[in-house]
This record gives C-alpha cells, sequence and structure tokens, in this order.
C-alpha cells in the first residue's frame, strides 16, 4: 500500500508539472483549461457524448453484474477468498472497468469533485451496503445530483449578472465549483457520524 501511495505521489506530482506547463502556454485558452479542472457540462456536445457514453454504459453495466463480488469483497479479503472468489483476478477487473468509466466521464465533463465520495455514502446510509442496490441507486442519485448543480450554477451565474447589472449570456459557474460548496460540509459531517 505505501508503495501504492508514493507511487501515485510521484506521477500526480509529475502530471501537476505538466499541467502548470500547459496553462502557462495556454495563454487565451486558460479559461478551458479552468472549465476541465473545475468541470463543467458547459463544452459539452453531442458528438463528444456519442463517444464516450457507450464506454461509460458498458463499463457500468459491467460492474454492476459483479455487484456479488463486490459484496463478498466488503466482507474482507479471506472471508471473499473463503467464498470462492479469486480476489485479486477481481480486483484487477474492477479497477480496470471502475478506472475507464471515470476516465470517460472526465474526458466529458472535466474533473468533477466530490460525487464519487459524498453520493455513495449518502446511498449507503439510506439503502444499505448491498451493491446490488447500491450501484444502481448511486449512480441515479448521482446524476439528480449534477443536475440538481448545473442548475444552481446557472442561478449563480443570473443571480450575479442581476447583481452587478451586467449581461452574463449564456455563461454558467463550473459545477466543480458547487460541488465542492456542498460536498465538503457533507462529506465532514459523514465522517463525523461514521466516527461516532
Amino acid at each position: 500500500m505505501t508503495s501504492v501511495l508514493l507511487t501515485g505521489y510521484a506521477v500526480g506530482s509529475l502530471l501537476a508539472a505538466g499541467l502548470a506547463m500547459a496553462m502557462y502556454l495556454a495563454g487565451s485558452n486558460i479559461r478551458q483549461i479552468f472549465f476541465y479542472l473545475l468541470g463543467s457540462f458547459a463544452t459539452a456536445s453531442w458528438p463528444q457524448l456519442s463517444i464516450g457514453l457507450p464506454i461509460i454504459v458498458v463499463g457500468s453495466i459491467a460492474i454492476m453484474f459483479r455487484a456479488r463480488a463486490l459484496n463478498a469483497l466488503l466482507l474482507g479479503d479471506e472471508a471473499a477468498a473463503h467464498l470462492g472468489l479469486d480476489v485479486r483476478r477481481e480486483r484487477v477487473i474492477l479497477l480496470g472497468l471502475a478506472s475507464l468509466v471515470t476516465a470517460a466521464a472526465v474526458a466529458l465533463a472535466g474533473l468533477i469533485g466530490f460525487v464519487g465520495l459524498v453520493v455513495p455514502h449518502v446511498v449507503t446510509l439510506l439503502f444499505g451496503s448491498d451493491c446490488r442496490i447500491l450501484l444502481p441507486a448511486s449512480a441515479v442519485f448521482g446524476a439528480a445530483f449534477l443536475i440538481l448543480c448545473d442548475w444552481v450554477s446557472q442561478l449563480t451565474m443570473r443571480f450575479a449578472g442581476w447583481l452587478t447589472g451586467q449581461q452574463l449570456g449564456s455563461a454558467t459557474l463550473p459545477i466543480g465549483v458547487i460541488t465542492a460548496i456542498i460536498g465538503v460540509p457533507v462529506f465532514l459531517i459523514l465522517l463525523r457520524i461514521r466516527r461516532s
């Protein structure tokens, strides 16, 4: 685990340096980089969706078919192995599928934080930890949460335009800002509930 964390830190540092270089060289296109870093639906288009959506749908269905394996893994590695699950193989498959779905979603909408942290915890509190229910419920609640955040971001920009007396047109606040404002307090509350 330590080597995985250190490798992740090293790769993250290298990618952060690459991102800083891209921002430095972007010039007038730096706004697009910020929208990608904070996540936004403003730049999404139907051609992009036609490429990313099949990957997301097929990967999500494949993960949902492995819900029983996920339930076994929740019991711990030894218990899952006693149930006949090849733990190492299953982890590689699940990690690969989750990475594929996440990469496709991030390519479409950018980095939108706290949805994957907060929504599954809330759904677990509502429905329990059975992955056969948890996975589809998390998908539905996550989509609903993002729609709500998109609506709030549009309302925020309209309100800001009204306050300043400027016409902001179709400008929207990046969704990642709204998800962080909502997600951080909710996540801290959930952590406190789990600890107590």
